[in-house]
């Protein structure tokens, strides 16, 4: 198996754990997989969050049929924003829009197709609308298209038509595209491995702002892959995607500040960014803070914390980096202990209410700025067969 980042990398920091254990240093790397889970519209971040006199014009607007407000409705049900989240009704408007040849709904309509939310899960019916918006030069459907030829979930799995399609979308300007085809020279899929090539297509997509590009400009300067390594100009990257709030940059500025690689050690800025990224669900730093928490490092010891953000890790993010789960979980059991089955069972529960209450972070999606408007991005594996 050999995974390919399909739209950004998830990093991590090293995480010790009492008993002189080891989970693994938690660092970012380009053999993970990941894609642009809902391509938004080009719209304004003010319409995803509509006051409720707006909405119901833009209601009113999408009864009448304008695929452009559609869109609009679905997205605020898909997530919330402004009405309960209501994914069937979401996948509706966006076929409404859809079968009026709106690119943007066809390629959400696609991604629900592809996840089953909303909708039975179908990959062909989510090959067809990403190819109609793809064939009208939609950037975004253009990418998507090469995610399912990479995989070959539909068609035979074809790497040259998948890079040919992911050039085209680049080629547009698109960010996502721009850092997947730059991860896809750096693994060689479809095409020569090209580090050089690989770090221009993010720089491209890193000077439109974009964190996921940011990050990865980070992770290389810090591994020194493709360019001299340096912890200095890692850090500057790394603060560039953390302050636009993107959780794996914060988590791996809060690991250099720890190490004090390219920056004076400091415990409470690796602590500062390590929460802000726990916050949003991240797993590498809810890991980092209950290993923080369970050696008094930085701060005062508290065991029910640390039990805290360890059950907060999600073992599937773990299995995705190819770390151990099962030291993790040891962990977790011997923190538990120390907590005991009654203060653990409070905390369990006090877990499962923020899982509740933050669906999105639950599912690894993380809110980016795009070019084409505001978006959520996630990460997915891809399986490339050996030739």
């Amino acid at each position: 198996m050999l995974g390919i980042v399909f739209s950004f990398s998830v990093g991590s920091r090293s995480l010790t754990v009492p008993g002189r254990q080891r989970f693994a240093r938690w660092r970012a790397v380009l053999a993970l997989s990941a894609w642009c889970a809902l391509t938004l519209s080009a719209a304004a971040q003010s319409s995803l969050v509509p006051p409720s006199a707006k909405f119901a014009r833009v209601l009113a607007r999408a009864e009448e049929g304008h695929a452009e407000d559609q869109v609009k409705i679905g997205i605020a049900l898909q997530f919330g924003q402004g009405v309960a989240a209501d994914v069937s009704a979401a996948a509706r408007w966006f076929l409404k829009a859809a079968n009026q040849g709106d690119p943007a709904a066809q390629t959400n309509i696609a991604y629900l197709y592809l996840q089953g939310e909303g909708v039975p899960r179908d990959e062909s019916e989510a090959f067809k609308w990403f190819q109609r918006a793809a064939i009208e030069q939609y950037a975004p459907a253009q990418a998507g298209l090469s995610y399912l030829l990479l995989t070959g979930r539909v068609t035979n799995q074809d790497r040259q038509d998948a890079v040919k399609w992911m050039a085209r979308s680049a080629g547009q300007g698109f960010e996502v595209a721009e850092v997947n085809l730059g991860l896809l020279y750096a693994r060689g899929i479809g095409v020569s491995r090209d580090q050089a090539e690989a770090l221009r297509w993010f720089r491209k997509a890193a000077r439109q702002h974009f964190a996921p590009a940011e990050f990865l400009m980070g992770v290389a300067n810090e591994t020194g892959d493709g360019v001299r390594q340096d912890f200095s100009v890692a850090r500057r990257w790394y603060r560039e995607a953390a302050e636009r709030g993107y959780p794996p940059a914060q988590n791996n500025l809060g690991g250099l500040y720890e190490s004090g690689a390219g920056v004076r050690k400091d415990q409470q800025q690796a602590l500062q960014w390590y929460r802000l990224a726990a916050e949003q669900g991240h797993s590498g730093a809810c890991a980092n803070l209950a290993r923080a928490y369970a050696t008094g490092t930085g701060v005062t010891r508290n065991d029910s914390a640390a039990y805290f953000w360890a059950v907060m890790v999600r073992d599937d993010q773990l299995e995705m980096q190819g770390l151990s789960v099962r030291e993790l979980r040891e962990f977790r059991q011997r923190l538990r202990d120390r907590a005991g089955s009654e203060e653990a069972g409070r905390i369990e529960a006090q877990a499962e209410n923020w899982r509740r209450n933050h669906p999105l972070s639950q599912k690894g999606l993380f809110f980016v700025r795009l070019s084409t408007g505001p978006s959520y991005v996630a990460a997915s594996p891809v399986t490339i067969s050996a030739k």
